[in-house]
């Protein structure tokens, strides 16, 4: 990306970030459609310089109409670069070694709203590799009151899952599905923070912003990953149902095998091998008695978990 471009997009970000960071889908809502979400989406990015068109009519979606001559002047500058270096094959977060810190979550909360897609896979990558290890460190070091509380995070989890309300596309709705991504949150950050790993606990900031997205604003799927749907799937809750309750089990690989197969539901794609191995292992291991509040729960767990085993393939795919 060349300078006059990267420019832009910054005068972008920081007009976008002013409005309210709205989603892309609601920026074209406003549009009457006469601009896609997905061009939207382009826009925000600037990966290759938009049209003026596109980039005034966004401009004036996110309230900058007194900015657009300083807009032009930057598209302008733009446009007469490109016109003299060739685009850059491939796609990465960064535009150069110093253009932002992966520590600082300022910096990853706003390219996510901006560049999601490469920047979601890597997020991915970073908790497919630390929470499952977490988990298994939890199950032998979570307090019996943490431990406590994280089952009953689980099943608070559950329930706004499954209530209708969850699809409510009113404001009802939005409340609702923002309970549930704050207790999401509150159940990995439990985690991460009880597995007396201060590397680990220093993570939690960054699978709060992947989640907070994914809940948020993943409709299309993003870095690999299955868009979120209208609703949680069942396994979905049942998983972590099943973390939860091999942590106060403290049954450690249990807890490494239901936390990877948790991050393995959101990826495209098949039920891994190696996961499913583990996940019959990890749900035969746990003791009925002690899974929840009624037999009930254990039997419709262990039908749901048996199911996916031997279907071999996510729900709905």
């Amino acid at each position: 990306m060349n300078g006059p471009l990267r420019r832009l997009r910054d005068a972008l970000e920081n007009l976008y970030l002013d409005a309210g960071a709205p989603s892309t889908r609601k920026l074209s809502s406003m549009s009457g459609g006469a601009i896609s979400h997905t061009s939207v989406g382009q826009v925000l990015r600037c990966d290759h310089l938009p049209t003026w068109r596109t980039m005034w009519l966004v401009v004036r979606l996110l309230g900058g109409g007194d900015d657009l001559e300083h807009f032009k002047e930057l598209w302008n500058s733009a446009k007469n670069a490109s016109e003299f270096e060739p685009a850059a094959p491939g796609e990465s977060v960064s535009d150069g070694a110093d253009d932002w810190n992966v520590f600082d979550i300022g910096s990853v909360r706003r390219r996510l709203a901006l560049k999601p897609h490469p920047l979601m896979r890597l997020l991915t990558d970073v908790r497919s590799a630390i929470e499952p290890v977490a988990a298994f460190l939890a199950a032998e070091h979570l307090t019996e009151a943490d431990a406590d509380k994280l089952s009953g995070l689980a099943r608070q989890l559950q329930q706004l899952g499954r209530d209708e309300l969850f699809r409510a596309d009113d404001e009802s709705g939005a409340d609702w599905r923002e309970r549930y991504r704050a207790v999401d949150v509150e159940f990995h950050v439990t985690i991460l923070r009880g597995c007396r790993n201060d590397f680990f606990s220093g993570c939690t900031g960054h699978v709060t912003e992947a989640l907070d997205y994914r809940i948020r604003h993943d409709r299309l799927g993003t870095g690999g990953n299955k868009p979120f749907p209208d609703a949680p799937t069942s396994i979905a809750l049942w998983l972590h149902r099943g973390l939860a309750a091999a942590i106060q089990q403290r049954r450690c690989s249990a807890a490494e095998a239901f936390s990877r197969a948790i991050l393995a539901e959101i990826r495209e794609g098949p039920l891994p091998e190696s996961v499913a191995q583990a996940l019959r292992g990890a749900y035969q291991c746990l003791d009925p008695a002690l899974f929840g509040p009624g037999r009930a729960d254990w039997s419709s767990f262990e039908a749901e978990i048996v199911h996916l085993l031997d279907s071999e393939v996510w729900p709905g795919r």
